[in-house]
């Protein structure tokens, strides 16, 4: 159901976007102004529009690529010389390299259980904040997002992301001087228990419900 945000009071824009996590960029925290709620709904919604299929991209992208091997291979058993023998040999190796593609594809976007938190005391740590990693490769991107502290599916490739992002941190003395710095871990991944597909389906609903209805349902 759409909301009337324009004929929505302060209090109650102030109350849907704590309620839904929104950050609001305000020149005064505790009083935001109504332009500068409703900008920041705007922005927020704009981020919530659905991806595409991902899994259908990638499945028809690869079969694609195993047809047209396969046709080669076709064409090689109709016409058996040396060099067609040479050439399926080729094609062979095009649909094992598809097959081996699909795989790691599907891998990254396969959900996995975890509890992420932050390594560094700086990091903004205000209860159910919802945090975003963006991850992907020229042929598309995708957004993840997550709660630090709490229980969350999320793909395998927001994962890998977040594994490789690094923070500097200074190593001090007894006098609390800095004297050397060393790199460690942005963010601090537990792995919980997989579960069954149908329970994952079940959380996943839950965290679509918990990031998009007013309710914050769980």
């Amino acid at each position: 159901m759409s909301q009337d945000f324009e004929s929505m009071k302060n209090s109650e824009l102030v109350e849907y976007c704590k309620v839904r996590n929104i950050p609001v960029q305000a020149k005064n925290v505790s009083k935001p102004t109504k332009a500068e709620l409703l900008f920041a709904i705007s922005e927020f919604n704009a981020s919530q529009k659905k991806e595409p299929a991902i899994e259908d991209e990638i499945l028809s992208e690869l079969e694609e690529q195993e047809k047209e091997a396969k046709i080669i291979i076709k064409k090689a058993d109709d016409f058996l010389d040396n060099s067609d023998i040479v050439l399926a040999e080729k094609a062979n190796k095009k649909v094992e390299k598809a097959k081996k593609k699909r795989a790691r594809k599907l891998d990254l976007i396969s959900k996995k259980r975890v509890i992420i938190n932050a390594n560094s005391k700086t990091q903004t740590m205000h209860p159910n904040q919802v945090h975003f990693v963006t991850w992907g490769n020229r042929n598309g991107h995708y957004t993840d997002r997550f709660i630090l502290g709490k229980p969350w599916t999320i793909r395998t490739g927001a994962l890998e992301n977040l594994r490789r992002q690094t923070i500097r941190v200074g190593i001090q003395n007894e006098d609390g001087e800095t004297i050397r710095f060393e790199t460690k871990p942005a963010w601090l991944i537990q792995e919980l228990p997989q579960l069954t597909e149908q329970e994952l389906s079940v959380i996943a609903k839950r965290q679509t419900i918990r990031e998009n209805s007013i309710e914050n349902l769980v």
